[in-house]
């Protein structure tokens, strides 16, 4: 980056950038030398970190900073000479200096330049030189000679730790502003997405090129034909003909225009594929920028690792993997939060004590590992301990203790839907509140999170011997990694992240049972209900007659859906161009983009078409048993039938316990996953009354209710939100929004529901 890109920014504004990229560096390579204590190539790389910062403040007259920075480099050069050694203590005070001078150069203003340190500053400075003093254990065996700049140090460097009124050299000086100046480039997140957007369509606007070639193909064998479509009138008329003046200039102006036009067509086919080439790169280089190494998050990780470790008094070797694996800036600054969640939980609920660990015969420090690797196009990250596991003997107590589900039904639940309530808005096995756990803020934030990103989380549990999260996610935001596939003949791409697997089906291995069509599964000897791409999206073309069916198959908790398509087109990276906010949530779309060959696709959303694919499955076995499917089923009108209740949850545990409890009643229930889908039902068909939770991903049940109220023709319907939200304010937010009754899970019972439901639209039929 040349100083001409960085002319509209302010010294000090540099500096901020300067001053985070060294702070950054300093926190990682302190961590790395507290776990290799001596290594010498990380004391230099310490050393010059500190000393370009220092070189940095000095240009622009950050006194604080520059002293410090300089204490902090005199450490590590007395470390790298052997004469003195770092211990614990040492590391804490200058990851503390490191948080220090990241929060000065931050908050540097112009206003700064030149004025001395302030009392809290010079302690800090004073403290972190005494650590010159700490006498060393042993000499450095790989000290270099006087004046040897060290491994890797650039040719002609001086030697940090000079004395403090040393003059810094000129070139030092030099060095450090073309570093402040050609390093970064800082460009706002919605310029960078217009950049994406704009190369996007120069891509479709380049491969337009290959159409226009094809055109002039033609056009050349039009001329050819014309020349030959000339000579035979002149072979026609005779001798006569080869006399006409006029059919030689004919001849003549033809030979003339065809060499021009094939050497133009010459030109434009070199110059079409270089722009094409050109045009690609671009794209693939503007895609890159938002790609940076998984290392990016793992300093501050490995800091909470380290302090919280200290705090519970438990020792840790924490081992971070995969730290140059690639993603979108977005998707790790987003799962930068889910991380520090799931690591406060290892730590506190799932690794021991020493004394602990001892007693069970475990080595100590406990094992916590946390890595980033590529599969399939997407980002997988794990963390895993070998902790004691999680406890769901105190999951189930906790969830009978709040009253989530009946102990009948919490001791009938398996262990998969016991590990789902740690994912659910409020839930801590912690009884008491302190600083890490009990604080009613988790799992949640997991859950909600992946969602947003289209992601997944495994959870594989061995009590007494750890647990393992296994995050999936795209490794962009900006681009999609997608199937592309033919319905209704017609191209559609589905983001591979939802894709269970694909499989070619030959048409005798369809069979049906009780009116739903399915597939045997050769792995695990299950059924998956097969549904025809075309009446998932609602389209009336049904596939045609072949020897095999290509078919995506997509997987929801146990259950397996295939839906069959005319064609598979293979794997393609897609930009993702979000649905006009005017448009609102299209059923089973997701987004538009653009293919390769510049043909415009819509993206389908693999969470939509399972539940679209099991409402068909459930109505086509309901057709075939001549019953009325109950999502398709005329309203009842009233005092004719059991009432129909629409409950919207996204914990298939509370959807269940609700339901149960109201067709208990004698209710008639249907149940839909989140609030998007609640709306689509709402819109489809007529229900009596609406249960709905509030922290649902899509849409949530505040901004449901809103919608409800504001639609015509269902601004009377009766709306029940039972939320872990127990706050005023939230029961206020949600009778503003038109809530009739808010009731809250931690706290209600099975009568206070159904007393509410029976307030708003009365008893069911069958028990009045």
């Amino acid at each position: 980056m040349s100083d001409g890109d960085l002319g509209s920014l302010s010294l000090t504004e540099i500096f901020r950038m300067e001053a985070e990229e060294k702070c950054a560096q300093l926190d990682e390579l302190l961590l790395q030398l507290e776990k290799r204590p001596g290594d010498r190539q990380i004391i230099d790389q310490l050393m010059r970190a500190a000393h370009s910062l220092k070189g940095a403040a000095r240009i622009i007259n950050l006194q604080g900073i520059m002293e410090l920075a300089h204490a902090m480099e005199d450490v590590f050069s007395a470390a790298g000479r052997g004469e003195c050694a770092i211990d614990r203590r040492g590391f804490d005070l200058l990851l503390e200096a490191t948080d220090r001078l990241r929060a000065l150069g931050l908050a540097v203003q112009d206003e700064d330049c030149g004025q001395p340190p302030d009392p809290s500053l010079q302690t800090l400075i004073d403290t972190v030189r005494d650590l010159v003093h700490t006498p060393a254990s042993e000499p450095l065996a790989a000290t270099p000679p006087p004046g040897d700049p060290g491994p890797g140090a650039p040719a002609g460097a001086e030697e940090p730790g000079a004395d403090e009124e040393e003059e810094e050299p000129p070139q030092a000086e030099a060095e450090a502003a073309e570093s402040a100046r050609t390093q970064h480039l800082r460009v706002d997140a919605k310029r960078m997405g217009r950049l994406m957007g704009l190369a996007g369509e120069l891509d479709v606007a380049s491969r337009r090129l290959a159409d226009l070639m094809a055109r002039f193909w033609l056009c050349r064998r039009r001329f050819s034909s014309l020349g030959r479509a000339v000579e035979a009138l002149r072979d026609s008329l005779g001798a006569d003909g080869r006399r006409l003046p006029a059919l030689g200039a004919v001849d003549q102006r033809l030979d003339e225009c065809r060499r021009l036009f094939f050497d133009l067509l010459d030109d434009f086919d070199r110059h079409s594929r270089g722009a094409v080439e050109v045009v690609g790169r671009l794209r693939r280089e503007v895609l890159a920028t938002r790609l940076v190494p998984f290392r990016t998050i793992a300093p501050p990780i490995e800091r909470l690792v380290r302090g919280l470790s200290r705090d519970l008094g438990k020792e840790v070797d924490f081992q971070v993997r995969g730290q140059d694996v690639l993603a979108d800036r977005d998707v790790l600054d987003q799962l930068d939060d889910c991380l520090v969640h799931m690591l406060r939980n290892a730590l506190d609920h799932g690794i021991e004590s020493p004394e602990e660990r001892r007693a069970l015969g475990k080595p100590v420090p406990a094992k916590l590992s946390l890595s980033a690797s590529h599969r399939a196009g997407l980002l997988v990250v794990v963390l895993a301990d070998d902790g004691r596991g999680l406890d769901l003997a105190a999951i189930r107590r906790r969830v009978i203790e709040r009253k989530m589900v009946t102990a009948e039904v919490a001791e009938s639940l398996s262990d998969r839907e016991l590990v789902d309530f740690l994912f659910l808005p409020g839930f801590s096995t912690r009884v008491q509140v302190d600083t890490v756990s009990g604080r009613g803020v988790g799992l949640d934030v997991v859950r909600d999170t992946l969602h947003n990103l289209r992601g997944a989380v495994k959870v594989y549990n061995e009590p007494g011997r750890g647990v393992r999260f296994e995050i999936t996610v795209p490794l962009s935001r900006s681009v999609s990694r997608t199937l592309v596939v033919d319905i209704a003949g017609e191209p559609y791409a589905i983001p591979v992240a939802g894709i269970e697997r694909v499989l070619r089906i030959a048409t005798d291995a369809i069979d049906s049972i009780e009116g739903k069509g399915y597939i045997l599964d050769e792995e695990s000897g299950g059924r998956i209900g097969l549904v025809a791409g075309s009446a998932v999206l609602g389209l009336d073309a049904p596939i045609s007659a072949a020897d095999e069916i290509p078919v995506v198959v997509f997987r929801q908790e146990d259950k397996q859906y295939g839906m069959a398509v005319e064609r598979l087109h293979g794997i393609q990276d897609l930009v993702v161009q979000p649905l006009d906010g005017r448009l609102g949530m299209v059923p089973n779309i997701s987004a538009g983009s653009i293919l390769d060959n510049g043909a415009p696709v819509l993206l389908l959303d693999p969470d939509d078409l399972i539940r679209t694919m099991d409402r068909l499955i459930v109505q086509e076995a309901a057709q075939a048993m001549h019953i009325p499917a109950s999502s398709e089923a005329a309203p009842t009108p009233a005092g004719g039938g059991p009432p129909r209740i629409l409950v919207a949850d996204d914990s298939i545990t509370v959807r269940e316990v609700e339901r149960e409890m109201l067709t208990g009643r004698g209710y008639q229930v249907d149940v839909a996953v989140d609030g998007q889908e609640a709306w689509h039902l709402l819109k489809a068909q007529r229900y009596d009354l609406l249960v709905t939770d509030v922290d649902m991903p899509r849409l949530d049940g505040i901004e449901l209710v809103k919608r409800i109220r504001a639609d015509q023709a269902l601004h009377n319907l009766p709306v029940v939100i039972v939320s872990y939200k127990d706050r005023p304010e939230d029961r206020i937010r949600g009778m503003e929004a038109g809530a009739d009754y808010y009731l809250t899970k931690g706290s209600f019972e099975d009568e206070k529901l159904v007393q509410a439901v029976r307030e708003l639209i009365g008893p069911a039929h069958s028990l009045s």
